[in-house]
Formats: structure tokens, sequence, C-alpha cells
């Protein structure tokens, strides 16, 4: 593919950003309420108020299309309280639903509702699947003694480890998902200076288990990153088969690259001890990371033709949403994957899988890598590009997103400047360790800011759209191989 269709297909990629510019005007909040208020039984009654309608995720599941919604109800007292809707889009069904029973309120399972005008079944959403290892290690007696059990018998050197009592918080808890909780751990007199553990993490998940990810771990654990001077990863020491939970040590530290990444941008004015102090933390990461590529640990090969597919089958499903959409990507998709043809990947290292700022423990100089779970072999320029990627969009266009979108253009622009030096920073220290080429980052990146943006707009985040668009133009434009005009790739 030459330079000037490698242009055109930047400009499809433009084309389907400005497809995806608005979202429909009926999931606007105002419109919702409006409608919701003159469907809702309790509502239109007078029992409750609806004072606030969010849409928050479309679905696409069995060949339906739905939107869940939260809203915000009052009661004649002024109580307010949160509900959960599930809208499932059935023009022609809607306007011969019939509603709940007699009194069966808006929240109950088996509620349900029309808005013909907007075509939607209301409903309450199913109810999450049961963890079963949720309730063992969410409490401190029980999780004691499956820690304690587990560690003994699966850990080489732990055998007569004895735990007196633990303390634990939940790190993180997704109803029906995962669950992953961290643990202070006490010994009897004498275990002192023995090498115990004093913080152990256990996760439990649905899907494919904890098994997959515990042997990966495992395999890491086998490699030089043991013992490496340049970062840190977690020992395992358990894996629980009934129910399935898997136990490894924490790593030290307790703040996150990401946590110094958003001290250091949000502000006015940026600190150049700050700064300087991000670019030292980043040379470090770049080399944790040209040593975990290096460990030569067996895992399971990805690449990017896995990543291309999963691109691919958001589109085809956004679609049904955004008519026009899938023309337009997929031939913008098959132009950049020929230019990925273009310029082959090189060997297969060691990849973190998921690697993002959340992800670096800083222990004062020390870093550590946490959540390998997915870790595979594949190309270095995957792990390097989500990195990049995400430092934009953890800054730019995630998380709350009303006082990042209340930000000013100005601002934005300054921190993407700064966030493009962090960048060249962090690749430069990496390429003075390991090769890798530009071109293959550069590309990567574009597959994962395009899936950023498909994710802000299934996330129904209009106050974060078009931060996140400026973001995938931004890189399209600065990275000039896919505009074809005069400026000579790195790689």
């Amino acid at each position: 593919m030459g330079r000037a269709a490698s242009a055109l297909e930047s400009e499809w990629l433009l084309d389907a950003l400005r497809l995806l510019g608005a979202l429909p005007g009926w999931l606007q909040s105002d419109s919702l309420k409006s409608a919701f208020e003159a469907c809702i039984p309790d509502v239109a009654s007078g029992l409750i108020s609806l004072r606030k309608v969010r849409p928050k995720r479309l679905h696409h599941e069995a060949g339906s299309r739905a939107v869940t919604f939260k809203l915000v109800v009052e009661s004649p007292a002024g109580a307010r309280s949160e509900v959960q809707l599930v809208g499932v889009l059935r023009p022609a069904n809607a306007a011969d639903a019939r509603a709940a029973r007699a009194g069966i309120g808006i929240g109950d399972p088996d509620w349900k509702c029309a808005v013909p005008g907007l075509g939607l079944v209301l409903g309450s959403p199913p109810q999450d699947a049961a963890l079963p290892a949720e309730p063992i290690l969410t409490d401190a007696v029980r999780a004691r003694v499956l820690l304690e059990a587990a560690i003994r018998s699966s850990a080489p050197g732990y055998a007569d480890l004895r735990i007196e009592r633990c303390k634990l918080k939940v790190a993180r808890f997704k109803p029906g998902s995962r669950c992953t909780v961290v643990y202070r751990l006490e010994y009897g007199p004498g275990a002192n200076g023995h090498g115990r553990p004093e913080r152990v993490v256990a996760k439990t998940r649905t899907g494919e288990g904890c098994r997959p990810a515990y042997e990966r771990m495992s395999a890491l654990w086998g490699s030089p990153l043991r013992a490496s001077a340049a970062v840190t990863i977690a020992e395992p020491l358990g894996l629980v088969p009934d129910p399935e939970v898997m136990i490894q040590r924490a790593v030290p530290g307790d703040s996150t690259f990401l946590d110094s990444l958003e001290s250091a941008l949000f502000r006015d004015t940026f600190s150049r001890d700050d700064l300087e102090q991000l670019e030292t933390r980043l040379t470090a990461t770049a080399r944790g990371l040209a040593a975990f590529h290096a460990s030569g640990a067996s895992l399971p090969a990805y690449g990017w033709a896995n990543e291309l597919a999963e691109v691919r089958t958001r589109v085809r499903r956004l679609s049904e949403w955004v008519p026009g959409l899938d023309a337009v990507l997929s031939a913008a998709l098959d132009g950049i994957d020929g230019l990925a043809s273009e310029h082959p990947p090189g060997d297969a290292v060691t990849c973190h899988g998921s690697f993002r700022p959340g992800q670096v423990m800083l222990d004062g100089d020390r870093i550590a890598f946490i959540d390998t779970d997915g870790c595979c072999a594949v190309e270095p320029a995957m792990d390097l590009a989500l990195f990049l990627t995400s430092m934009r969009t953890n800054i730019i266009g995630s998380g709350d997103g009303e006082e990042r979108a209340a930000a000013s253009p100005a601002w934005r622009s300054a921190v993407l400047d700064e966030l493009d030096a962090l960048g060249d920073c962090f690749l430069d220290e990496y390429e003075r360790l390991a090769p890798v080429a530009r071109v293959r980052v550069q590309l990567w990146e574009t597959l994962y800011l395009l899936q950023h943006v498909l994710n802000t707009w299934e996330k129904i985040r209009p106050e974060q759209l078009a931060s996140s668009e400026v973001m995938l133009e931004r890189h399209l434009r600065r990275n000039r191989l896919l505009f074809g005009r005069d400026r000579e790739l790195r790689v």
C-alpha cells in the first residue's frame, strides 16, 4: 500500500469519527426523562418523582439491542434512591407490552414497562450470578483457613506456615464477575525472619476461571524475572480448585505510576520537578518492561490479528446503532491492516498483555508490575502502545468525565503535549535496551485509540466523546505514516 492509499484510509477513519460525533437524540437525558415520566406507572401516578435518567451502556446480546439506564427517584417524603433498568429495543412489541401486575413496583425483578414512543420495553436487570468464593474471601475467619491451607500445600518452603489472623480489604468487586481481596497476615511467635508473606492477594473470577492466570503467573515466576533487579513480580502462592481462587504475594508499594501521572497533570500549571520525577519513573518502567520482555517465559501466543478481529467485532456491533459505520471503518481497518503487513512484527516476547500506568506499582526507586493474568507471547509493540495510549486516555478521556470535560481546550492541548514528550522519553529508554519498530507501536496505538472511541460510545459518555475523538485524530496527524505526508518513518 502506498502513501496516498494510507492517507485515504486515515480520511475514512476521520469520516467515522464524524459519524460517531453525537449520540442519537432519544438517548439524551432530557428526552428520556420526559418519555419515562409519561410511561412509568409509579411516576405517572405521582407515587414517586423521577429526578434524573442517565443511559449507562449499550448492550448487544442474543441478537437484540438494549440499554442500561440509571434512574434517580424520589419519594413524597424526599428520600432519593437509585434504580437500574434495562430497556430492550423492541419497537414492534413496545406498543403491546403489558405492565407488571398490580403490587409490583419499579425495581422489582418482575417489573416491566413499555415506552412506545422510544420503542423500548423496560425491565429490571438480570440478577448477578453468585461468586461461590466471595463469601469466604470477605470473611476474615474463613479466609484465614483457606489461605493457610492453600499456601502450605502449594508453595514450596511454606509447609509449616501458620496464620494466626488476617485483616482484609476488598480491592475490587464486580458482582457476578470477579473479586480481589488484599490480606495483611499475622503469624505466631517465631515466624519473624522466615520470609513469610506479610501481605497476600486472593482473586476469584467467572469465565475461564483462575487456573490459566495462575499458570501464566507461575511461568513468569519460573523465569529470570523472579530475581530481576529491574522489576518485581508477584510470587504465586496457591490455587484452590473449589471454589476456584488464586493466591499470590502482594508486591511492594502503595501507589501506582497512574497516581503520579494524575497528581502531576491535574492542575493548571505543571511543576518542572513533578515532570522530572515522572520522567525518572518512566525510564525505570521502560527498563522494567525491557527485562520483562526478555524473560523467555513460555506463554500463550497473541498478536495483531487477534486485536484487529476484536476491533472489527466491536465495529459491527456498534453499526447497529450508527448506520454506515461498518462500511466506513471496515475500509479503514483493511487499509491499516495492509500497512501493518508492509511492516511485519518482530519476534514475539514475554508481554504483560494489559500494560497500563495503573499496573506499575511504585516502591521508592523500585517498581513492580501487577495484574499479569493476561501475559502472553506477542511483539513488544503491543505493550508499549497500550501503555502510551492509556497514559492519554487515563488523563484526558476517562474517569468521572464532567470535570475533565469542562477543562479548556488549551489545558487539554498542553496536557497532550506533555504526554507526547513523556511518551517519547519512555520509548527512547526502551529502545536503548531492546529493539522495537516505532511504526508497529504507532499501528497498535491506532487500534487502541479507536477502541477507546468505540468504548466511550458504548458506555454512552457524551461528555468524553469529543476528547476521545481528539486523541485519535491527533495521533493520526502526529504520526504522518498514516497521512502520506513528508515525514519519514522511524523504524
